[in-house]
C-alpha cells in the first residue's frame, strides 16, 4: 500500500515491517537500519591532488613493512638475547638457526607482501621461532 502526503511518498514493504519514506526531488530516504541523509553524501568524493594520492600507497606500503619489521626485530632481539643468556650451553646454537629463519622470513615477507601466502610464510618464519624461544625459557625464569 503506497500513499502520498504532501511532497512525501510513503511506501510499505510487503510482509510487514518498516516502510520507506522518500521526499520527491530531495534525495532523502530512510529505511530499515539506515539514517536519512542526502544522497549526495553517499557518493565518494574524487581526490583533488592526484599526484600526491598516487604516491601515497607506495609510501604507506613501505611504512607498513618497516613498522612490522621493527616490531618483529625487537621481539627477536629480546628472545634471542634471553635465549643466549639463559639456555643450556648445548642448545645455544638454536638462536643462530632462528636468526637465520628471521632473515629468510623477512626477505620472503618483503618480496611477497602483495601475495597472502608469501606474507603469511614470511611472518611465520619471523614470529614463531622468537615466540618459541620465549616460551621455552618460561620454566627457567620461574
Amino acid at each position: 500500500m503506497a500513499g502520498t502526503t504532501g511532497g512525501w511518498r510513503i511506501a510499505e514493504r510487503s510482509g510487514g515491517g518498516v516502510g520507506r519514506v522518500r521526499c520527491r526531488g530531495r534525495g532523502v530516504s530512510a529505511g530499515r537500519g539506515r539514517a536519512a541523509r542526502p544522497a549526495s553524501l553517499l557518493q565518494p568524493r574524487p581526490y583533488r591532488r592526484k599526484r600526491a594520492v598516487a604516491r601515497l600507497p607506495r609510501a604507506a606500503l613501505l611504512q607498513a613493512l618497516v613498522q612490522n619489521t621493527l616490531e618483529q626485530a625487537v621481539l627477536a632481539i629480546v628472545a634471542h638475547g634471553a635465549w643466549l643468556m639463559l639456555a643450556p650451553p648445548d642448545r645455544r646454537g638454536l638462536a643462530i638457526v632462528f636468526a637465520g629463519c628471521f632473515v629468510i622470513g623477512r626477505a620472503i615477507f618483503f618480496v611477497g607482501y602483495s601475495s597472502l601466502p608469501a606474507r603469511a610464510l614470511g611472518f611465520t618464519l619471523t614470529f614463531y621461532p622468537s615466540a618459541g624461544l620465549l616460551l621455552a625459557l618460561l620454566p627457567r625464569l620461574f
